[in-house]
């Protein structure tokens, strides 16, 4: 009885999250009068991912989106209903990711090379410096004041969009910038390289990678280049910024998109997409491949990846819930390509972590 309440506790929560997404695609259709799906399409995709609907066939919606603005048909694209209603809380259990996500956290997994510096962090309204000494609240405005330098203030979870961030110079923190707000954390300007930087100087532009460790195999599913607009410090879609796809080889597609689907053709910068390439991609998937063996709790990881000065791999921040799988499938094709089978295999043998997503 008690295992009953709990599994139609986790399908109510995936029909919920189901039924978001769906009429995210209905929009999408009605927006752009994409093609339907014929009847031979449907009963392939009901085919392969009828062992996963939460939301009956309203997943067709999906496919006609993705066929329309992709111009071709797959029955491998994954509806964002069964990614975000049941995928990715099966590969990504919510008692671990919602603690792998804390930023404070990534220090454990990442080398001190490869991420942001962080000044302070804030957990449970202790602070606390760089080697984890705890500090008073006056200690840390003192400290953040004598660096006279350009810091950003963001939580330690749930930042996404951009939600929060707070940009300032050092000298100019105040009590209430960081305390009492929940867990935060306090790092340096990243000073990024040529090689990201060069599409608008005024945003830290960043690499969204999307990849999958399971059954022994970690590999790169699918990365798009993400940039702001000019004036704005960050990158996200929600905030004006733009995205363009990136190829298996670090060629960029022709053009990018904003959160309405709008083509853009050049960026900030005035750079022209189509030509150009991203000269360090393959160093970025290959950290990216060795690092996520490193946090096996997690078998798929949206990774915010930034290029230094110096040329090193800066992880910003990993996500693990939300990637965006919609601006994935439109550049790149299905999400799990050759895998799809394997990870609906995979999630249909693993039900006991349904009932985990709560």
């Amino acid at each position: 009885m008690r295992k009953s309440i709990f599994c139609l506790a986790g399908y109510l929560l995936y029909k919920r999250r189901a039924m978001k997404y769906i009429n995210v695609a209905v929009k999408y259709n009605k927006m752009f009068a994409f093609d339907k799906v014929k009847s031979n399409e449907k009963l392939k995709i009901d085919y392969l991912w009828k062992n996963l609907s939460v939301s009956g066939n309203h997943r067709h919606d999906w496919h006609s989106f993705y066929k329309g603005f992709c111009g071709y048909f797959d029955e491998r694209f994954i509806p964002s209903d069964i990614y975000n209603g049941l995928v990715e809380y099966t590969l990504n259990l919510r008692k671990y990711s919602i603690c792998l996500q804390h930023k404070a956290i990534l220090g454990n997994f990442i080398e001190s090379r490869n991420r942001c510096n962080t000044i302070i962090n804030v957990i449970d309204n202790v602070c606390y410096d760089h080697d984890w000494n705890i500090l008073s609240v006056d200690e840390v405005v003192d400290k953040v004041k004598l660096l006279n330098c350009n810091v950003i203030i963001k939580p330690s979870t749930a930042s996404g969009g951009g939600r929060k961030v707070l940009f300032l110079n050092s000298k100019d923190i105040k009590n209430d910038d960081f305390f009492n707000k929940g867990d935060c954390i306090i790092q340096d300007f990243l000073r990024e390289g040529d090689e990201l930087s060069r599409f608008n100087l005024d945003t830290l532009n960043t690499i969204r990678m999307l990849t999958l460790n399971l059954n022994g195999k970690c590999t790169v599913l699918s990365s798009f280049l993400r940039m702001g607009i000019k004036g704005m410090h960050v990158d996200n879609l929600s905030s004006g910024g733009i995205l363009v796809g990136i190829k298996d080889d670090g060629r960029l597609h022709d053009f990018a998109l904003d959160k309405k689907l709008n083509k853009v053709y050049e960026s900030p910068s005035g750079i022209l997409f189509k030509g150009q390439i991203i000269n360090c991609y393959n160093a970025l998937k290959e950290f990216a491949l060795n690092n996520h063996k490193r946090i096996a709790l997690a078998n798929l990881i949206a990774w915010d990846l930034a290029i230094d000065k110096e040329g090193n791999p800066i992880v910003v921040e990993i996500n693990l819930d939300s990637g965006e799988i919609q601006f994935h499938q439109i550049y790149n094709g299905p999400l799990f390509g050759e895998r799809t089978n394997e990870v609906i295999e995979y999630v249909k043998s693993h039900p006991i972590k349904r009932i985990d997503a709560k």
